[in-house]
């Protein structure tokens, strides 16, 4: 399966956050795909594929501020 992870700017913002962090953490944590914003990034976009059953997380850092999302293939 592909799958692809989007982060785009809110509330009528054109650009991300400088020093957004983005990371795809494999079943263990350990990062397996990272990128951090600059002044002027529009949005960031990875590509993967998993099989059934595989897990995986989204993790966004920007300062003190950490949100992770786990995710399993159906």
């Amino acid at each position: 399966m592909d799958i692809i992870v989007e982060v785009h700017p809110t509330n009528g913002e054109h650009y991300l956050p400088p020093n957004l962090h983005l990371m795809v953490l494999d079943f263990e944590g350990v990062s397996v795909m990272e990128a951090q914003t600059r002044s002027s990034n529009k949005n960031i976009q990875f590509e993967f594929s998993c099989e059934v059953g595989e897990r995986f997380s989204v993790k966004l850092t920007l300062g003190e501020i950490n949100i992770t999302e786990n995710f399993v293939i159906c």
